[in-house]
């Protein structure tokens, strides 16, 4: 049975998309909004960043590192 392995924390670029602002969290393992996204307990993620990439106030996509 293939199981598909989360490859990105969806509460945090749901959130980008949504607010159409920049996410940076230094320790995303602690962060009080974030640290139950199912990504962060599984990879024990730390740094995260997520920009929206606006084109004349509208969303065009998403950068997550």
């Amino acid at each position: 049975l293939y199981t598909k392995k989360q490859m990105y924390a969806t509460s945090i670029v749901n959130y980008t998309i949504h607010s159409k602002r920049a996410v940076i969290i230094n320790d995303a393992t602690k962060d009080s909004h974030f640290s139950k996204d199912p990504f962060i307990q599984q990879s024990s993620a730390k740094s995260i960043l997520c920009l929206p990439l606006l084109r004349r106030d509208r969303l065009v996509s998403v950068l997550y590192l």
